[in-house]
């Protein structure tokens, strides 16, 4: 019994150390990391917006706009998977590079873990440049582990771009058994400023391959929906987000699957709530990361006591990234309201300033609100005991989840 003892307490040193060396190297790989990765916010450029909330259509509009690229496909995915639409995706991919399409593809490491040797030998044998996104480096080994490729670009003839939550999986057609419907946000937008989403995609390409290529601006007729781009790799992104809040005056709507804010955030938001602000939140009750929502429930009970609407999408798995503003300004994306993306990953947003692409947003998003069940302050009570208890996990191992 002893010797047990003695094992665990051992063991449990051993934990402790790792996550202390864990975290001293993320913190000092960070530092080094953001001042060459400041975060960028694109000129306001303006085109025309789909929306794609569900996965069928989005992969329709996706699949249609690889099929009619006249010279060049540039697409990463956080995850791509090994499943019949991932090998339909890829075997598209490969035929327009078969027909002398320039198709670079890139996925991020941990990602696309289902993507097999036999899958990348045949994309490069039919002229795929394929590469993984933030690889593991020696010098700060935690840290580059820890810092994912969490955006979504697709850019077709520097015209098209994409942005928004959808990935490439059976999941996001509703085909996972656990989660049930996919519910996701994805816009399409065509017009100049896919200038930016072709930057940054080659400059992520160069990251990741040390191959420089210079993003090429294409003549297009001007649209009609002001909007410009967020990309962030771990620094800027709260500071974003707390202005958006800072400048609210009469309302904040946030609809975001994984919601565990930093205290900052939390507390901007209930200054907002004190001034007046009509503060709306949709999280999903279904979810893949279960560890992320205990700590969620800390925050959302404390806004729900200070005046905030919290619903829970009880329809499936809810995966949009959306806020939305004074019906004044709307933000679509990857990022997540938690400090991972803040923090530590490379996300991408989009802001739009348009009464009419807001409106069409705001009606999906009713939808949403109308599938989901208001969580009132008492009823965070009412919480399973697991999730009561380790909704108290100490912020800095929050930061990780």
């Amino acid at each position: 019994m002893l010797k047990k003892l003695i094992f665990t307490f051992l063991c449990g040193l051993v934990l402790i150390g790792l996550f202390f060396w864990m975290d001293h190297d993320v913190k000092a790989g960070k530092q080094t990391y953001a001042q060459t990765h400041p975060l960028v916010i694109s000129p306001v450029y303006t085109g025309d917006l789909r929306l794609y909330t569900e996965g069928q259509t989005f992969y329709d509009a996706l699949f249609h706009d690889i099929e009619k690229a006249h010279y060049s496909i540039y697409i990463h995915f956080f995850i791509i998977g090994n499943d019949h639409i991932s090998k339909s995706f890829l075997e598209l991919l490969e035929k327009r590079a078969k027909q002398g399409i320039h198709v670079k593809l890139s996925a991020d490491l941990l990602g696309a873990h289902s993507i097999t040797l036999d899958m990348l030998k045949r994309m490069r044998q039919n002229g795929i440049e394929f590469t993984y996104s933030r690889k593991v480096h020696w010098q700060h080994p935690f840290y580059t582990l820890h810092r994912r490729n969490h955006r979504r670009i697709a850019v077709i003839d520097g015209t098209i771009s994409y942005i928004g939550g959808f990935n490439i999986g059976k999941e996001y057609l509703g085909k996972n058994k656990k989660l049930g419907k996919w519910r996701d946000y994805q816009i399409r937008i065509v017009g100049t400023g896919a200038f930016e989403a072709q930057r940054q995609f080659l400059k992520d390409w160069e990251e990741d391959t040390d191959e420089v290529i210079k993003p090429v601006a294409t003549a297009q007729p001007p649209g009609k929906v002001p909007h410009q781009y967020i990309y962030a790799s771990g620094t800027g992104l709260e500071e974003h987000m707390l202005q958006q809040i800072q400048g609210a005056s009469q309302s904040i709507v946030i609809a975001n699957p994984y919601f565990a804010p930093s205290k900052r955030v939390t507390e901007e938001l209930k200054k907002a709530l004190r001034r007046g602000v009509q503060v709306k939140i949709l999280v999903t009750k279904k979810t893949d990361a279960w560890f992320t929502q205990p700590p969620a429930y800390v925050a959302l009970q404390t806004l729900t006591k200070y005046g905030a609407k919290v619903y829970e999408y009880q329809k499936g798995f809810f995966h949009g990234k959306v806020m939305i503003t004074d019906n004044k300004t709307l933000e679509i994306g990857t990022s997540n309201w938690d400090q991972r993306s803040f923090f530590i990953n490379d996300e991408s947003n989009c802001i739009i300033y348009d009464k009419d692409a807001i409106e069409m947003v705001h009606m999906a998003l009713r939808k949403d609100f109308e599938d989901a069940k208001e969580m009132k302050h008492a009823d965070f009570k009412d919480l399973p005991l697991w999730v009561r208890v380790l909704r108290y996990t100490p912020e800095r191992i929050v930061y990780y989840l």
